[in-house]
């Protein structure tokens, strides 16, 4: 109940606001420099009932829109948006453009397995939960709408993309940092799909969106148009022809004693689009020790660098590695 408190301000009333038993907040009621009436301590336990019930309405409201947003995004990524279903209506007084352009991004918890997957028991569901309230809060600070749903271990995003793609990608980038910066601890990438346009374009971008998370690895953010290449190795059934691959571009390293500072070197190379000093700045190394590498590199490759044909393959043994190694070393989670 309220409690009378003394300082040197006066006296005053403090009543909890309580919500299923606990404790929501606190309302006070200021005496000044009298002493606190019965009249001010009934006002009190008076006022946070109206406050509990407040609180509780919007609560309420909160979560009959966030199930309305999950209803219309689960519909639309299944193509199954429309005026039969009764949620275009709903959808529009959210503030959904049926006819707008909209990008899709599948927000994933990673894990010890897939990247896309069922949620393993209570913990999971709370990992996903938080990932959801620290996107909610991204697209609030970005003043956009939070046209947010769940599909296994996935927060599904919409967003509106009526602007140029180059502004797309910053918003996605800062969404992505705000929501690193809220939940650092937990392990999580942000696939995104191309623009798409009208309720139709969001089932496809869903799928695009699907797409880059099954080929990526690791954290972070993946666009699917930047994984192509990616997609098309992907498509190679044969994942013996890819090992022969990589080791017929990379694997005449193999013998070096120093193999994986020549490693590092090739991928600094392809990083940077064979800018020798721009490699050899990101490597730390003086001029005439990167001119070594490179020398030794293109002795041991039997191609000069500046060979389209050898740059093409080296960064293609550098992709199928990362497939390869995602493959046998999938993400963990951390926190």
């Amino acid at each position: 109940g309220p409690l009378r408190v003394a300082d040197g301000a006066g006296e005053r009333v403090v009543c909890p606001i309580r919500l299923g038993g606990e404790a929501a907040g606190y309302l006070q009621i200021l005496a000044g420099r009298g002493a606190a009436s019965d009249l001010d301590r009934r006002a009190a336990e008076h006022g946070a009932v109206v406050a509990g019930l407040h609180i509780l309405r919007q609560q309420t409201v909160a979560s009959v829109e966030a199930r309305v947003q999950n209803s219309f995004v689960q519909a639309l990524i299944r193509g199954e948006f429309g005026p039969a279903t009764g949620l275009e209506e709903r959808a529009r007084l959210l503030g959904f453009n049926p006819h707008g352009a909209y990008v899709v991004g599948l927000l994933a918890l990673l894990g010890e397995d897939a990247r896309k997957r069922a949620l393993t028991g209570p913990a999971d569901f709370q990992l996903r939960e938080r990932l959801d309230r620290a996107m909610r809060r991204a697209l609030g600070e970005e003043g956009l709408p939070p046209f947010l749903g769940y599909l296994m271990n996935l927060v599904v995003v919409l967003l509106p993309a009526g602007f140029g793609a180059g502004d797309v990608q910053a918003t996605v980038r800062r969404l992505w940092r705000r929501v690193r910066e809220l939940e650092p601890s937990i392990a999580c990438a942000l696939a995104m799909g191309g623009v798409q346009l009208g309720a139709a374009g969001v089932a496809r971008g869903f799928r695009e969106a699907d797409s880059a998370l099954a080929v990526s690895t690791g954290e972070g953010v993946f666009w699917y148009d930047d994984l192509l290449v990616t997609r098309l190795l992907r498509a190679v059934g044969d994942g013996r022809v890819l090992r022969e691959f990589h080791q017929a571009t990379l694997g005449r390293l193999d013998g070096e004693r120093a193999r994986e500072p020549l490693r590092q070197t090739v991928r600094e190379l392809v990083r940077h689009g064979f800018n020798q000093r721009a490699a050899g700045r990101a490597l730390g190394l003086h001029w005439n020790t990167m001119r070594h590498r490179v020398a030794r590199l293109e002795a041991l490759l039997e191609r000069p660098l500046r060979d389209p044909e050898l740059r093409l393959r080296l960064e293609l043994a550098l992709e199928i590695e990362r497939l390869l190694d995602g493959a046998e070393a999938p993400a963990t989670r951390s926190g």
